[in-house]
């Protein structure tokens, strides 16, 4: 986690990690690990996931 938000930090040329970059390296760590899994369980995991929000990077990029 804390070399995702590292390089999401140097991607936007800051030598700080923000709490936006923690939550970008969280959002993609649970995004692989959700669409790693068989479509059954990925879509359970989709369907109870309401603990967590999936913020797509491109999403996060573009500023939305």
């Amino acid at each position: 986690m804390i070399r995702m938000a590292e390089a999401s930090a140097k991607m936007h040329l800051r030598e700080y990690v923000r709490t936006d970059d923690v939550d970008l390296a969280i959002s993609v760590a649970i995004g692989s690990f959700v669409s790693a899994q068989k479509l059954s369980v990925k879509r359970s995991l989709e369907r109870v996931g309401g603990f967590f929000v999936l913020v797509s990077p491109r999403d996060y990029l573009d500023g939305r």
